[in-house]
């Protein structure tokens, strides 16, 4: 299933971010991170984007990028 604009642009963000791997983040600080005025709904997005293993879930609600993310992340912004 593609990803919609906004959740392309979260994960975009969490990279620009570096939020990889083992430094994951909680769901309020990657929203304020990634300038996410609209919270509505911010958490059931980072479920289903981990759902579809583009995110790590850790201890509670805190996430961080897959391998699998990197990837397309660095193929959308024209690095790969």
């Amino acid at each position: 299933m593609p990803l919609e604009d906004f959740e392309l642009g979260i994960l975009t963000c969490m990279y620009k971010k570096k939020i990889i791997g083992s430094s994951h983040r909680r769901v309020d600080s990657i929203a304020g991170l990634c300038h996410v005025r609209d919270k509505k709904g911010f958490k059931k997005t980072l479920r289903k984007l981990a759902k579809q293993n583009y995110l790590n879930q850790w201890h509670g609600p805190a996430y961080s990028l897959t391998p699998e993310a990197v990837t397309l992340v660095e193929e959308h912004l024209g690095l790969r």
